[in-house]
């Protein structure tokens, strides 16, 4: 009835007033929430209305940092008899901040990460929040089933608070870049680190942002784009092992402006089997081109429905216009507008796709994706994505690691 479209209206416009005041709430209380919303937005951003996008969106530019009184709790008291902590954060993230440590006996400078308090125990109660929040203001989708969804982002919550599987996934990851002489990545320290603080060597660099970074040759920013999407295909074709945050505050550059310098691992995806081989066939598919595979994974993996409502023009387009990178030869990611154009597609995807559930498993790929797009396009790189792909397609002994010249 009218009377429920304007109490609805009422509310929507209430709340996109008071979005600042609710986030700055949840923010000071609690981390989770607001990662939960930054995930969602990454992955189910296009098949949620534009409300629930700009929601998000305000969650996701709202970073606090703690007082040093209200954290220091989480640090074993004997640790300061042989560490010196710097009370100042260094940076803040939604689920921790991290502080500089000096060892009193070495001078060893290292990075402390320490997780908020009750971060871990408000996961399942804030994606819950989340949720119920979107779904009264009418901002999910009715005929899109989201539930593995808030599943695999609860799972990653859960990872990304558990600083003891972090330190296995860094010391994991180092191992397989040990050959790599353009990647550096943090040693952790085991005597200071616990399930919620961990402690690394420091690691200094320059950040992506700076403008040093920007007015480098363009040959030292499409060797450092082709080093970053190497990395990337190998996680997925070799590896299994995906870092799945690639924002652009857990990657440096050297001072030599020659190496990676990876700096954080908490989200880091050990995928399964099928997992990877799905993503693979997905990669392959759009690649090559390769219509008839790249509908028959798509079914494979759940994003649609089995009915015929679907165009699978419609869909084949899209996967013409995801692909460009590979098959241009090589592709400028400076000037790519390939989130433009499917912002543009939004409409025509929803009306000629039937969505089925979309799968859980992938979201944090699909944001690693997304990620890896952001960077190359940061950097400009002029890069021939194909050329790094077949090696490892065909599995030849040949893919070893490229030395930096």
């Amino acid at each position: 009835s009218s009377d429920d479209k304007t109490l609805k209206e009422k509310l929507k416009s209430g709340f996109e007033g008071q979005v600042e005041d609710i986030v700055h709430e949840l923010g000071l209380m609690k981390g989770s929430i607001m990662k939960a919303g930054q995930m969602l937005s990454l992955h189910a951003g296009e098949f949620l209305p534009e409300e629930a996008r700009n929601v998000l969106k305000t969650l996701e530019n709202n970073t606090y940092y703690l007082e040093w009184d209200q954290i220091k709790s989480q640090i074993p008291a004997e640790w300061h008899n042989s560490l010196d902590i710097d009370h100042e954060p260094v940076a803040a993230a939604s689920l921790g901040q991290v502080h500089i440590a000096i060892d009193k006996e070495t001078g060893e400078k290292y990075a402390m990460k320490i997780q908020y308090k009750g971060v871990k125990k408000a996961i399942e109660q804030d994606v819950k929040a989340l949720r119920m929040l979107l779904k009264m203001l009418n901002l999910l989708p009715k005929d899109i089933d989201l539930s593995l969804v808030f599943e695999e982002i609860k799972e990653m919550l859960h990872r990304e608070t558990d600083y003891t599987q972090e330190a296995e996934a860094t010391k994991k990851y180092a191992e397989l870049v040990k050959d790599f002489d353009w990647c550096i990545t943090p040693e952790v320290i085991d005597e200071y680190s616990t399930d919620t603080v961990l402690t690394t060597t420091w690691l200094e660099g320059i950040e992506l942002r700076s403008e040093a970074v920007l007015t480098l040759p363009q040959s030292s920013r499409n060797e450092l784009g082709k080093n970053f999407m190497d990395l990337f295909l190998r996680e997925i074709y070799q590896w299994g092992v995906i870092q799945t945050d690639a924002h652009f505050g857990n990657f440096m550059i050297s001072k030599d402006f020659k190496k990676w310098i990876l700096i954080d691992f908490g989200a880091t995806k050990f995928a399964s089997q099928s997992e990877c081989e799905n993503y693979k066939n997905l990669i392959s598919a759009c690649a090559y081109r390769d219509r008839d595979k790249f509908l028959s994974v798509i079914k494979e993996m759940g994003y649609l429905t089995e009915s015929n409502k679907t165009n699978y023009d419609t869909l084949w387009e899209y996967c013409e216009l995801i692909s460009e990178p590979f098959n241009q030869h090589p592709y400028n990611w400076g000037v790519s507008d390939i989130p433009d154009k499917i912002l543009e597609m939004s409409q025509k995807l929803a009306t000629d796709l039937d969505i089925g559930r979309p799968p859980g498993d992938t979201v944090f790929i699909d944001r690693k994706v997304a990620g890896v797009f952001h960077v190359l396009k940061h950097l400009g790189a002029v890069i021939d994505s194909k050329q790094l792909l077949e090696p490892l397609i065909n599995g030849s002994k040949d893919s070893v690691p490229h030395k930096v010249s």
